[in-house]
This record gives structure tokens, C-alpha cells and sequence, in this order.
């Protein structure tokens, strides 16, 4: 077991290309398109991304440019979950509504109002920050599995605890850091701190554990951007960060004077005292799928 002591930094505001998507040649807009090589009709999948440029004064009666992408985004994907003519599936409609939004998003920049809109009509599940709508839905069955162990283990521990822990489906919002996610594992002690921004009620601004399940495609942002921006929320204890194709799981948690000590581990127990559990990693990796 390696221990180090980190120093909380402050975020990279600046959108990072996951690997494996190929780029818009369009330096001031980024719309990255993935196709599945195995799949017999690949499908494209949409990262929307800002790269920052140059701010200038708008007159309160200058149009704001992307306004009309927002309420057309948000009307196709409404259409779209309401219409079968309208298929996700449909690659060349999905590739031609790719291409509208990279000419209309290079200058948008979307609000937390507006993600939320489009989040809530959308199939697929979006996560937020600083202005750009990222697409993060997917994952492999070893991936489900771990989640699927590290909540039945915490669960059971925190049975009659004023802490509870909750699935990928519950979004959490790091303010600081204008960033809202959904993690793979979210333990909240206490009353739920909503967020007043989300009238649905699902978003939380107060967890104290949030766990995240590496995978090839999101490793780079769990371990450096996401990471960074879930140390500016001020609930927060602990974050988890469990690999996929080994047992290994680093543990960076927060200590009295604010920084985070980090530990590897490749065995053994995982001690979490802030909600007084333990991890053992034997049942974390435990009946896995092949992959």
C-alpha cells in the first residue's frame, strides 16, 4: 500500500478529448463523434465540448448566439423520445443533427437551466460542465458488477446509519467547479441538500463519498479534471476510484487541513472512517463477468 499527500488543486476548466473520439477539425468547437468498431451498424455518439475563446460586451438587445440552439436541441430531443420516426438509431439522422449542432454550439455556451432541460428529455444520459453537455452513457457488465458489489457492501453497513448510499442515477452538482455528474456510487449522510437550480429534485450538492468505477474511455477525466473538480465540494470525504481489469483502487481522502492523502490499494481493506465502513476488495472484485 503506497501513501502520498496531495495537494488540493484547483480544477482544469478546460475540456480534455476522451480517447478513442476524433476530433472536429474546427479549432473553436469541438464535436466528437465515436463510432463502435464491433458493431454492425455503428452508431455515432455526441460530446459536445467548448474550447474557450475570447469574451466580448453583448448590448442587452444583441441576441444572444445559441439561444435558438438550445430551444431547437431540447425540441428535437423531445421529439425524438416522442416520435419512433425520430431514432437515435438512425445514424444518418443522428450524423446530420451532429453536424447542425457543431455549427450552432461553437458560440453557445449552455446554462445549468438549459442542461437540465435537456438532460430530462433526454435517452441518454448527459453530464454538465462549464457550458458543454457531455454524453456519458454506457458501460461494460464488469463495470455494472463492481458498482453492483461496492453498493450491496456499503449498503448493508449502513443499514439504520444517517448515511446512504445511492446509485449512478442520482446527479450530483459541484457549484465551485460548475460541473454535474452522475458517479457510480454516491454516499450522502444527512438530509439531502438539494439543488435549488433543479426544480425535479435530483440533483445533490452534499455527498461525503463518491466512487467511480475506471473504464478506458473516462479514466484520464476520473483521475485528473472530474476528480479536481469534486474536491471543491465541501461535503466531501472521500473519493474512490476502483479499476476494472485489476484489483487496484486508489482512495484519496480529505484530511483536517483541507488536502487529500491518497492511498493505493491492491489488497486487503479499504478503512473509510468518515462513515465508519469498510471496503474489502476481495468482495469488491467478486464473481465478476469476463472482460
Amino acid at each position: 500500500m503506497r501513501e502520498a499527500k496531495t495537494q488540493t488543486t484547483p480544477p482544469s476548466l478546460i475540456p480534455r478529448p476522451i480517447p478513442g473520439l476524433t476530433p472536429n477539425p474546427n479549432p473553436h468547437n469541438r464535436v466528437l463523434v465515436e463510432t463502435d468498431p464491433g458493431s454492425a451498424q455503428a452508431r455515432p455518439r455526441l460530446w459536445l465540448a467548448r474550447t474557450p475563446r475570447r469574451a466580448r460586451t453583448r448590448s442587452a438587445t444583441e441576441p444572444q448566439p445559441g439561444a435558438a440552439l438550445a430551444r431547437s436541441l431540447s425540441s428535437w430531443i423531445k421529439a425524438a423520445a416522442e416520435s419512433p420516426r425520430l431514432d437515435l438509431g438512425n445514424s444518418a439522422r443522428y450524423a446530420a443533427f451532429v453536424m447542425a449542432v457543431s455549427i450552432a454550439e461553437r458560440q453557445h455556451v449552455f446554462s445549468f437551466e438549459e442542461y437540465l432541460e435537456v438532460a430530462e428529455r433526454s435517452q441518454i444520459r448527459v453530464e454538465y460542465w462549464e457550458g458543454a453537455i457531455l454524453d456519458m452513457s454506457g458501460g461494460s457488465p464488469r463495470h455494472s458488477a463492481i458498482c453492483g458489489n461496492v453498493i450491496r457492501i456499503l449498503g448493508a453497513q449502513l443499514r439504520g446509519a444517517p448515511c446512504r448510499v445511492f446509485d449512478s442515477n442520482l446527479r450530483v452538482r459541484a457549484v465551485p467547479a460548475n460541473r454535474a455528474t452522475y458517479a457510480d456510487v454516491t454516499v450522502v449522510c444527512g438530509t439531502l441538500d438539494l439543488d435549488p437550480a433543479d426544480k425535479a429534485g435530483h440533483t445533490v450538492l452534499n455527498p461525503s463519498i463518491l466512487i467511480e468505477v475506471l473504464s478506458p474511455s473516462t479514466e484520464s477525466d476520473d483521475r485528473g479534471p472530474k476528480l479536481d473538480c469534486y474536491k471543491t465540494i465541501a461535503s466531501l470525504q472521500a473519493v474512490i476510484l476502483i479499476a476494472q481489469d485489476r484489483m487496484h483502487v486508489t482512495v484519496q481522502q480529505r484530511q483536517a487541513d483541507g488536502w487529500f492523502s491518497q492511498r493505493v490499494h491492491e489488497s486487503g481493506t479499504i478503512e473509510l472512517q468518515a462513515i465508519g465502513c469498510t471496503l474489502p476488495l476481495a468482495e469488491v472484485y467478486e464473481d465478476l463477468p469476463p472482460g
